[in-house]
């Protein structure tokens, strides 16, 4: 018999050291234990599992989330970020083509869709950068403000290649497409800064990139 643990947050200090499960959630045996995403801001960890964003400390040690945001029965909550009170995510109806990104204030469950756009990108689908909120879609990276009083505009475009991971620092934008990794300003052509061929996930510190290959982890300077 399988005996699978269930779906978990790890935190280790950078300094090294041991894993120490922040949350767990249900088990494999259903879809709605299954954590898809997570953001952390000001100590809290906020994540998605099945229709719902939860939260617990950041520190904690095999916490209970609580449930700050909840999504239609029939949907499921897939990439998340936060900024002050402002929550965003992704939702959508498992196997349809099309997933809503949408805000809320923590809590107070008032709902508002800002985009649709065709299928689910995957873990840090969605970032912030304290005016408006940006997603990936297809070969072109988007963002809308955060009160929707514009229409949303395309801040960079591959040209072909689909952007797989991304993240925005400041005016500009870096992000995995294809074999590249690339960074870009809005309008502009993006400009490749790495190539690798197992290219995943990709973050942005306070003064270099770094992205997973294969089995390791690669950085540049901004």
């Amino acid at each position: 018999e399988l005996d699978f643990a269930p779906p978990s947050l790890f935190r280790i200090p950078l300094t090294g050291g041991s894993p120490k499960r922040v949350v767990h959630e249900g088990g494999l045996s259903t879809s709605a234990g299954l954590i898809f995403d997570f953001a952390v801001q000001a100590g809290v960890l906020y994540y998605t599992v099945g229709n719902q964003v939860k939260s617990v400390p950041a520190d904690a040690d095999d916490g209970a989330g609580t449930v700050v945001a909840t999504a239609a029965a029939s949907e499921k909550v897939y990439g998340v970020a936060v900024d002050g009170s402002l929550l965003f995510w992704e939702a959508g109806v498992p196997l349809q083509p099309f997933y809503n990104v949408e805000s809320d204030l923590i809590l107070c469950g008032n709902r508002h869709t800002l985009a649709t756009r065709d299928y689910y990108l995957g873990q840090n689908s969605l970032t912030t950068d304290g005016t408006s909120v940006y997603w990936a879609e297809g070969a072109t990276l988007k963002r809308r403000v955060y009160d929707a009083s514009t229409p949303q505009e395309t801040f960079a475009s591959t040209g072909g290649s689909q952007i797989t991971a991304f993240a925005v620092k400041g005016a500009t934008a870096y992000f995995i497409a294809g074999d590249r990794v690339a960074k870009a300003t809005v309008g502009e052509k993006p400009r490749a800064i790495a190539r690798g061929e197992f290219l995943r996930s990709l973050v942005v510190g306070e003064s270099g990139v770094y992205w997973t290959d294969g089995n390791n982890i690669m950085r540049a300077d901004l």
